[in-house]
């Protein structure tokens, strides 16, 4: 009966011991795999942060554009205001230059 004792302990030793390899093999296999995970999702959120900041550029660009647009136009026509008002004034002071020197 002592032998047989000793022989069960033996085999729960031993199969501890295969267990504990298979847990420590099973261990790495997830931290290999956790780590792929983890690369993946980094590499995922720097291409969705690029296509976000890309976006952003965009969006401003075309908003500057079209103030720039905005504000040219403006310009343009307070220039042509200006001077569709003063033909006018040029007109008569050629007229009072000319008047004054006969």
């Amino acid at each position: 009966m002592i032998e047989e004792t000793i022989e069960a302990v033996k085999k729960a030793e031993a199969d501890a011991k295969e267990t504990v390899s298979k847990a420590r093999e099973k261990a790495k296999e997830i931290e290999a795999s956790t780590s792929s995970e983890i690369e993946k999702l980094k590499s995922d959120a720097k291409a969705s942060d690029k296509k976000a900041y890309d976006d952003a550029m965009k969006e401003a660009k075309e908003e500057r554009d079209s103030i720039l647009k905005a504000s040219s136009e403006k310009s343009e026509k307070a220039i042509k205001e200006l001077k569709d008002g003063a033909a006018p004034l040029t007109d008569s002071a050629v007229d009072a230059v000319c008047a004054a020197l006969i």
